[in-house]
């Protein structure tokens, strides 16, 4: 796994108490907008090296983003 793939993964698991804060981090650390962040680490939870690398952290960020697409398919009655 890339050294990035690593910090996004490290990244992902910080906790932020000032709203913005985190999506101002996203741009100055990795150069990308917040949304382009997400769909990469959406991407990385997903592949077995990163799962290897980091089971913890991967599987729980896994169950966050099972339960935000549950809860987006009840909010919007599965229409996208």
């Amino acid at each position: 796994m890339a050294d990035e793939d690593h910090a996004i993964l490290r990244f992902a698991d910080q906790w932020w108490r000032t709203p913005g804060a985190k999506e101002v981090a996203i741009v100055d650390q990795f150069g990308i907008t917040p949304t382009r962040f997400y769909q990469r680490l959406a991407h990385l939870i997903r592949q077995p090296a990163a799962a290897a690398a980091e089971p913890v952290l991967v599987h729980r960020l896994q169950r966050i983003l099972a339960r935000r697409q549950a809860r987006r398919h009840h909010t919007t009655g599965g229409q996208r």
